[in-house]
């Protein structure tokens, strides 16, 4: 696959992703207890981070995005990036991350969290998996 395709096909399903976790924090602040949460990685930073940081993160995520040699770190990178533009979008339109997801003592969180943490799990095996299927058409 080529490079354009690769990044099509990339940005299409971050669109999708991104639709679809706007659409669950839409239900979520309908029908379900939510949380504004105004930390950063699953309320454990506080706001010791400007806007600007998570905008810096996602441009260079994207440009790891564009360079990446396999269909798992695509992958990857794609989660990341959408799960990141989606808490973006909240911080941006809300000042806060809708978070409508608690387990036990666990931080609460949303879709976007969970596409972050499974994009950096993929990632990191990614880096160990030898894959056959390197894109270099």
């Amino acid at each position: 696959m080529n490079l354009k395709k690769r990044k099509d096909s990339s940005l299409v399903l971050i669109f999708f992703l991104v639709l679809a976790d706007q659409s669950t924090k839409f239900l979520a602040l309908t029908f379900l207890p939510t949380v504004c949460n105004h930390a950063y990685a699953l309320g454990w930073l506080e706001q010791i981070f400007s806007i600007y940081v998570p905008i810096g993160a996602l441009l260079l995520l994207f440009y790891f995005l564009g360079r990446a040699q396999t269909k798992l770190a695509r992958l990857s990178y794609a989660l990341i990036v959408a799960g990141g533009f989606a808490n973006l979008i909240d911080r941006v339109l809300r000042g806060c991350v809708v978070d409508y997801v608690t387990l036990f003592t666990f931080p609460s969180f949303n879709f976007a969290d969970v596409l972050i943490s499974g994009g950096a799990t993929c990632l990191v095996i990614s880096f160990f998996v030898k894959t056959p299927n390197k894109d270099e058409s």
